[in-house]
């Protein structure tokens, strides 16, 4: 009787070890676990300043503040997120007095906040230092020094802010790598965008616009591996300027336009001094401005592709810039005052096109460069003097809107990757099947085609000469065949050759008939949605 209750006491005992290990388990859990505090400037909340959250706040954490005016500087050194009510309406001011908002040695998100009112440089709206995996995003920066300065930071997300009259826009210094600005409108300050001694950045589809010196500066040797992409860069003294031997960034697809400020040193939509070497240059559109594109003492660049329209002087190479290619061997770029002709018919020009002095364009374009993204690895790349409009692949096909002056012949030089549409082509304008020419760099991977049609507004279609889904619909009329001849190996020959012909018949039917359906699908009034 004894050992038995020996043997529940010991039993009882291990249980509440356990149990105890458990609580006490929880209540760390508990203790660690995130959590929201709340500021209020003149209502109910956990603080009534930011700072005050912050420091009792836990790594983690996040703060979220209501509307009203802070008087105040923010110093963050945990891993935070700073969240405002409303970006207009939750103002951070800072009176100043120094940086408004700066974070040091940690990650954060600073988000829907207006930030004002910094002191004089080096101050600051936004200071990130030694950062990692930080966001900003949705605010309203201005009346600032500098908007946002990053320095020896790493994957930093800067999207949708408006940084407008400060002295600067978005600095990046001290080797800050990997960080993506993207989606910003920056307008009227000194500079828009300055990457200072930063490499591997991607900066994309921001608005620049009246920025009273440049748009976007690349400066320093350090500065390499930059990707410029899709921006639109406007009204500002320089568009894009690169100097102090910055080198290897890739300025792509942007548009660079009315940067014609006349005042010394301005007026350039892109522009490459001291010792700043190569750059590939490409797909960008620069128009109206005073230089389209100024080298002075710049060296191994590469341009292609880009268009220059109406730019009161497109290039300018001046003295100790050599060895800039301005084609990629075949193809050039487009030049509005090119006067050469096209006999051959086949989108580029049959004379070059003069920069200076040993800086040849060798194929100039006959038509603007354009390209699409059927998805993120095939690019479908035109040369045309038409405008193109509502691009569309579906998978099976190609089609597009082309518009000129009425009863001018347009034409289009299209690429198509073999990898996206491969096979013998069709070419339609509005319905209508149009001839073209298979052009010499067709290889292997890209199809180049060349075909003429009458301008107004045309809808072109491109499709191969058996879609795939029509390849299926044949193969499986097929199988249906020979299932129909196995079945029927043991009648007569009168009755094997009655069905055979019957079965070749219905083939021929299903050969027609899903080509028209395609057709129709194609040109019909719901073609797009």
């Amino acid at each position: 009787m004894k050992k038995g209750i020996w043997v529940y006491l010991l039993f009882f005992f291990l249980l509440s070890s356990k149990l105890l290990l458990t609580l006490s388990y929880d209540v760390q859990q508990v203790s660690a676990e995130i959590r929201t505090w709340t500021v209020d400037d003149d209502g109910p909340a956990d603080y009534h300043t930011i700072q005050g959250a912050v420091d009792a706040a836990e790594e983690g954490d996040t703060i979220f503040v209501y509307n009203g005016t802070y008087y105040e500087t923010v110093f963050v050194e945990k891993t935070l997120s700073l969240i405002g009510e409303h970006k207009s309406g939750t103002i951070i001011d800072g009176d100043r007095t120094g940086t408004v908002v700066h974070a040091s040695n940690t990650s954060v998100v600073i988000a829907a906040f207006t930030i004002r009112n910094s002191n004089d440089y080096p101050y600051t709206g936004i200071s990130l230092k030694d950062s990692r995996n930080s966001n900003v995003t949705e605010n309203i920066i201005f009346n600032c020094t500098e908007g946002i300065r990053i320095y020896n930071s790493t994957d930093t997300i800067i999207e949708h802010n408006t940084i407008t009259a400060n002295y600067g826009g978005i600095h990046l210094a001290g080797n800050s790598r990997i960080n993506t600005i993207t989606h910003n409108v920056i307008n009227s300050n000194s500079w828009g965008i300055y990457l200072d001694n930063s490499s591997d950045n991607l900066l994309t589809e921001n608005i620049l616009t009246n920025n009273s010196w440049t748009g976007i500066d690349l400066f320093q040797s350090k500065c390499e591996n930059n990707i410029l992409s899709g921006n639109i860069i406007a009204s500002n003294g320089n568009g894009i300027r690169s100097y102090n031997r910055a080198s290897g960034n890739s300025m792509q697809d942007n548009v660079i336009m009315y940067n014609n400020d006349t005042e010394g040193g301005k007026g350039n939509g892109i522009s490459l001094s001291g010792h700043s070497r190569s750059h590939i240059i490409t797909g960008n559109t620069l128009t109206e401005n005073r230089y389209g594109l100024h080298l002075f003492i710049s060296e191994d660049n590469t341009l292609y592709h880009n268009n220059f329209i109406n730019n009161t002087k497109h290039a300018y190479q001046a003295a100790g810039s050599h060895s800039n290619s301005w084609d990629n061997g075949f193809e050039g770029n487009y030049w509005s005052n090119y006067t050469g002709v096209d006999s051959d018919h086949d989108g580029i020009g049959d004379s070059l096109y003069e920069i200076a002095e040993n800086n040849t364009d060798f194929y100039p374009l006959m038509g603007t460069f354009s390209h699409f993204n059927a998805d993120s690895e095939y690019p479908i790349q035109t040369i045309c003097n038409s405008t193109i409009t509502d691009y569309v692949f579906n998978g099976s096909a190609i089609s597009f809107d082309v518009t000129g002056k009425n009863g001018t012949v347009g034409f289009c030089r299209i690429r198509i990757p073999t990898a996206l549409l491969n096979d013998t082509y069709r070419v339609f304008v509005n319905g209508t099947e149009v001839p073209y020419t298979l052009l010499l760099p067709s290889n292997s991977t890209h199809i180049y085609l060349h075909f003429n049609y009458l301008h107004s507004t045309q809808e072109v279609t491109i499709i191969p000469e058996f879609p795939s889904f029509l390849i299926l619909a044949l193969s499986i009329t097929a199988t249906l065949l020979a299932a129909s001849l196995y079945e029927t190996t043991k009648m007569s020959n009168n009755t094997k050759q009655t069905l055979t012909h019957r079965s070749i018949s219905s083939y021929a039917r299903a050969e027609k008939s899903p080509f028209q359906s395609y057709m129709q699908a194609m040109h019909g009034p719901h073609k797009r949605h």
